[in-house]
C-alpha cells in the first residue's frame, strides 16, 4: 500500500466557558497522526493521558485553552501505510456542558429539566447517572408492617434505576416493574418526596442513538421521543 495522508475534520459551535477534554479509547487511531484545534500547534499521542471520562482506560487531553467562543474546528491528520490505519473509533468531547443541535454546539449545562427529556435537557449523547426529583401522594398509610410501592414512569422508560423516598437510602429498581419495599416509617400520609437515579446505557455515546420501545427500533439522538 502506498503512503496515504487522510484528513478528518469536525466543526462545532462553542457557547461553554468551562473545561473541555478531547477523549478517545485506546488504539482509536492507527498510523502516524497529529490532532490540531483551530489551527493551533499539533497534538500527538504523547499528550494524551489516562482519564476518568467515558469508558475505563480512555485517554484525554485538555483542550480548554484551545477552544474559542463561536465556531471551532478539530482536524486529525493520519499518515496511513496499511489498510487498517486511520481513525477506527470516534473521538469525544467531554466536560460539564450541554449539547444542542442546529447548529451543533456546546452549551451551558442545565440544572433543571423534564424527566428523560434528553434533548431539552442538553444531554443527547450523555451516558451515566442522572438524578430527578418529584413528589407523590399517599391518601393513607397501609396497615401492614411492610408493603410494596409500585411506580409507573410511563411505557417509554425502561432504564435501570434507584429510588429514594423522603431522603432515605437508595433502593435498587433495575427493571420493570419498578417496585420497592417500604415501611410506615419511610413514608407519610400526604405528599412524599421521590428521587429517581437513572443509570443510562452507553448507546447514546457510542452510536448517537436511543432505543424507541414504542416502535422497537433505534433512532438518532436528534429525534425527540414521540
Amino acid at each position: 500500500m502506498p503512503p496515504l495522508v487522510a484528513r478528518y475534520e469536525f466543526e462545532f459551535v462553542n457557547e461553554f466557558s468551562g473545561a473541555v477534554q478531547i477523549v478517545m479509547e485506546p488504539d482509536s487511531i492507527r498510523g502516524e497522526w497529529s490532532l490540531s484545534v483551530n489551527g493551533a500547534a499539533p497534538i500527538g499521542p504523547a499528550a494524551f493521558a489516562p482519564c476518568a471520562a467515558h469508558v475505563r482506560g480512555s485517554l484525554a487531553v485538555d483542550a480548554t485553552a484551545m477552544l474559542r467562543p463561536g465556531p471551532n474546528t478539530l482536524r486529525l491528520d493520519v499518515r496511513a501505510t496499511r489498510p487498517d490505519h486511520g481513525l477506527l473509533n470516534p473521538l469525544y468531547l467531554a466536560g460539564g456542558f450541554g449539547v444542542a443541535f442546529s447548529p451543533l454546539r456546546l452549551t451551558a449545562p442545565k440544572s433543571e429539566g423534564s424527566f428523560e427529556d434528553y434533548l431539552a435537557n442538553g444531554l443527547p449523547f450523555y451516558a451515566g447517572a442522572i438524578e430527578y426529583e418529584t413528589t407523590f401522594r399517599l391518601d393513607r398509610l397501609p396497615p401492614e408492617k411492610d408493603f410494596i410501592l409500585d411506580f409507573d414512569f410511563g411505557p417509554q422508560f425502561q432504564e435501570a434505576a434507584e429510588l429514594s423516598i423522603n431522603n432515605g437510602p437508595w433502593l435498587p429498581a433495575p427493571w420493570l416493574p419498578y417496585r420497592v419495599k417500604a415501611s410506615p416509617a419511610s413514608v407519610r400520609a400526604g405528599e412524599n418526596r421521590l428521587a429517581v437515579r437513572v443509570h443510562t446505557t452507553l448507546i447514546r455515546s457510542f452510536e448517537g442513538q436511543w432505543f424507541d420501545t414504542r416502535i422497537h427500533a433505534h433512532r438518532s439522538v436528534e429525534e425527540p421521543a414521540s
